[in-house]
């Protein structure tokens, strides 16, 4: 269970880098897509600004020279086409369509539908305060213009409503006269400077504004556009990181699983599966090196009587303090596994045969010193334990049977004790009974009939004070 939410928290973790991973980056594509369209729409915007700026500057113009070309020739045409210009500046008559491209044309091609005046467009655009009050300014100017032209418009139709004979009467040719001087004068230049001026500030102060924030916002693209490949390639390389540990998480996982599978849940001891796995191998590696090796068969004293008094825990826990207490006993070489029930088989290579008897006796003394406290019980248990050596064979079955005969043997002899298998058992060729393979579940024989029997009669109980003492 610990192994799974360990893996759980660690994927949930992998998980939450990536989609930060993600995010990151998408925060980013979005800051370069708002980039790029403040960017768009200043240019647009300032594109508008300077375009509506430009229609006042040249209509003015183009009205200026209509209305001379009207004060020289006479011609009624010149009239109508300025009436209509102006009509159009003040929001009389419909803008053609592509107005800001044609409004310089005397004949534009589409009218438009829409009316407004250039005062009234120039107060939508985002002009600041004083770039829009230059441009008022300048079209509160056109205005008086505008004045001085029809006056002279006013002169040009009283020369030609005069009598004449073949052309203009001397009045009517003063009256021209007067209209092209004040069209071509001094007062009317200083009147049309009045208008351009005004115009002129206003498109150099919006170019000046519009170049210092487009400029900042082609260096935030710049920085955006710079950082990316930095992002891209960090993003890389925490991907791989993140696939390396990914693949070592894994493995771990994968080792993990093997290491279950091959130890006892309860005691964490290397389990029967384990022994059928590696247990020849690692006879058959001492064979090579002829090391003399020994094998235990270790089974708990009255270990199912102990479950009928006490109850399963405490089965259980007499099971893990067993296990613990002679894992810190035995010699960092010897391997101990949980063979089945209360059976536990412990494997003890580089062991003469001489001293492997004092060494099982030293542990049968050591278990029955380990009383263990359950609950308000002072449990006392034994263990007995049968043995056998190699003598040559290094066969882990045989030397297992063997072992199974001898524990037998030391139960029969009042348990609590270490008991060696004779050597000629092997040379005989004896094998396990039919109703006693070697097996966590397998069948008592009779004489193990016997031995439970035995162990029927006498009760496990607590140790008291005074027999601890």
């Amino acid at each position: 269970m610990k192994l799974l939410r360990s893996f759980r928290f660690y994927f949930v973790s992998m998980q939450i880098v990536i989609v930060l991973l993600f995010l990151y980056s998408g925060y980013l594509a979005f800051q370069v897509y708002q980039v790029t369209a403040q960017i768009a729409t200043r240019e647009q915007g300032r594109f508008d600004m300077v375009a509506l700026a430009a229609e006042l500057q040249q209509s003015s113009e183009q009205m200026t020279r209509l209305a001379r070309h009207y004060a020289v020739t006479g011609a009624p045409h010149f009239k109508q086409q300025y009436e209509t210009l102006l009509a159009v500046r003040r929001g009389e008559a419909p803008r053609p369509k592509g107005y800001f491209a044609t409004y310089w044309e005397i004949e534009p091609q589409q009218p438009g539908k829409e009316t407004a005046s250039l005062e009234s467009l120039i107060q939508t655009k985002p002009y600041n305060q004083e770039e829009r009050q230059l441009l008022l300014t300048a079209v509160a100017n056109a205005d008086k213009l505008v004045l001085i032209q029809r006056q002279a418009f006013s002169m040009v139709e009283a020369a030609a409503s005069g009598p004449s004979l073949g052309g203009f009467s001397n009045q009517g040719v003063s009256n021209l006269n007067r209209a092209q001087s004040l069209l071509f004068g001094d007062r009317f230049q200083t009147a049309q400077d009045a208008v351009m001026s005004p115009i002129d500030d206003a498109m150099r102060k919006l170019n000046q504004r519009t170049s210092q924030e487009l400029g900042t916002l082609h260096e935030r693209e710049e920085e955006l556009a710079t950082s990316i490949p930095y992002i891209l390639v960090i993003n890389f390389v925490l991907i791989l990181v993140l696939l390396g540990l990914t693949n070592w998480r894994f493995h771990r996982y994968h080792q993990e699983l093997i290491d279950l599978s091959l130890r006892d849940h309860l005691t964490r001891l290397h389990n029967r599966k384990y022994l059928g796995q590696f247990g020849q191998t690692a006879m058959l590696y001492h064979q090579r090196y002829n090391n003399p090796v020994c094998l235990a068969l270790m089974d708990i004293d009255h270990f199912k009587k102990i479950n009928d008094t006490y109850g399963h825990d405490a089965g259980d826990q007499i099971l893990v303090h067993f296990a613990q207490s002679l894992s810190k006993r035995i010699r960092k070489t010897d391997t101990l596994v949980r063979y089945g029930g209360e059976e536990f088989v412990l494997i003890m290579p580089n062991i003469e045969k001489a001293q492997c008897q004092a060494y099982m006796e030293e542990l049968c003394e050591y278990v029955a010193s380990q009383d263990y406290q359950f609950e308000s019980h002072n449990i006392v248990y034994t263990v007995s334990i049968g043995w056998a050596s190699d003598i040559g064979s290094y066969h882990m079955e045989h030397m297992l049977t063997r072992a199974d005969l001898a524990m037998y043997q030391s139960k029969q002899g009042g348990r609590n004790r270490a008991t060696p298998a004779e050597e000629t058992d092997i040379a005989a060729g004896v094998e396990p009974s039919a109703d006693k393979e070697p097996s966590a579940n397998k069948e008592p024989s009779a004489d193990k009939d016997k031995v439970l029997a035995d162990e029927q009669d006498n009760e496990i109980k607590p140790k008291t004070p005074a027999a601890i003492d």
